[in-house]
């Protein structure tokens, strides 16, 4: 069945919701691993269906079928340099190394998207030079095509969680790998926010009642209506997708908001027209201002472990109008065992929402969030 809705992602969005209710796992785009088809397979998740590269947006059959060829007659591919080259540059250009570097499709050889990204360049040049080898027939001491040593990549940090997820969303149609609200559910929780699929649990349950969603924005559609424009809103949570109608004067008022892309916390009428479920938002804010509020006085105390994790932080925390709770540091000192200080950072200063999941990857930084 995913295999025939290749083409469309708005349908391979809703199966992957349903495998992971399931828990079926739904393995990531890989270059040694995915072919031209959906395939079952078993992975670190257990038994699961492998993406098929050709319903990432932009890669299409033929590419595909090219990868798989030389990936079976030539081995696992090494790195993106090695990619590039065997395919050359009559399969390969920047619009597909790209698409593939934001799906994750190298992220078994190299982890770090962004530096993949940054690297197309060079490995197009690459695959360039190695063609020009294999034409005039540059051969090694034992008749081995002699190619050209492939360049370092660049040393970069990866991109943040949120934009790393953004540009995977571009090209697969959906978050695939995580979801950028993941880190949030108990802040959601602690606001009142419904997980999206709770609404096609028991939609009857929820008709003529009002909700609190959240999400990111990953579709919109405008449309000229007698009371002027209005708009269908396609926005995605942890659990899943939904749709909600909004209308001209909340769509002026907030349409800015809309096409920032940032997480959005929408209050909505619940309408169901037979199995049919329809949301009308009545109101739109910030996810951020709703997360602070729910926080209310309640710092995120954060334990940091050394000057080097400490300095990793700073790049996280941001300025932030009328924040509430702020951060309370826990900085542990090397002159001896459990010896620490307590500071209380100023109200203004805070990690934003959407970068709450970089700050729980750091290294030696331990995040405790406010109690309810």
């Amino acid at each position: 069945v995913l295999t025939m809705e290749m083409a469309n992602q708005e349908k391979l969005a809703a199966y992957r919701h349903e495998m992971r209710t399931r828990g079926l796992p739904l393995h990531p785009p890989d270059v040694n691993a995915s072919g031209v088809r959906f395939s079952v397979e078993d992975g670190p998740g257990g038994r699961g269906v492998r993406y098929a590269l050709p319903a990432l947006k932009g890669l299409g059959v033929a590419v595909a079928e090219a990868v798989v060829r030389e990936r079976e007659s030539g081995g696992p591919y090494r790195d993106l340099f090695d990619f590039a080259a065997r395919l050359g540059p009559k399969v390969v250009n920047r619009r597909i190394l790209e698409v593939l570097v934001k799906a994750g499709a190298f992220d078994s050889l190299e982890p770090n998207r962004r530096r993949l990204f940054e690297a197309v360049e060079a490995a197009l040049r690459h695959a360039q030079a190695a063609e020009r080898a294999r034409e005039e027939g540059q051969v090694g001491l034992f008749g081995e095509a002699l190619l050209p040593e492939p360049p370092a990549l660049p040393e970069v940090e990866d991109w943040p969680h949120f934009e790393r997820l953004q540009q995977e969303l571009s090209v697969v149609g959906f978050y695939l790998s995580a979801h950028p609200l993941e880190s949030l559910l108990p802040d959601l929780e602690r606001a009142g926010v419904l997980p999206a699929a709770r609404l096609f649990e028991e939609p009857g349950r929820l008709s003529g009642r009002k909700v609190r969603l959240a999400g990111v924005v990953v579709g919109k559609q405008e449309r000229a209506g007698r009371n002027g424009r209005f708009a269908f809103v396609q926005l995605s949570d942890p659990t899943s997708q939904f749709e909600v109608a909004v209308f001209s004067d909340l769509l002026a008022r907030t349409r800015e908001l809309l096409e920032a892309r940032d997480p959005l916390v929408v209050e909505a009428e619940v309408r169901t027209d037979g199995e049919e479920l329809r949301l009308t938002a009545e109101c739109i804010e910030p996810l951020e201002r709703i997360v602070a509020l729910a926080a209310g006085d309640l710092p995120l105390e954060v334990e940091v472990d050394g000057p080097e994790a400490l300095e990793r932080l700073r790049a996280l925390v941001e300025p932030a109008e009328s924040a509430r709770g702020g951060l309370r540091l826990v900085l542990l000192l090397r002159t001896g065992p459990g010896e620490r200080v307590v500071m209380e950072l100023p109200k203004d200063l805070v990690v934003p929402a959407v970068r709450r999941a970089d700050l729980e990857r750091l290294p030696d930084v331990r995040v405790r969030k406010p109690a309810a």
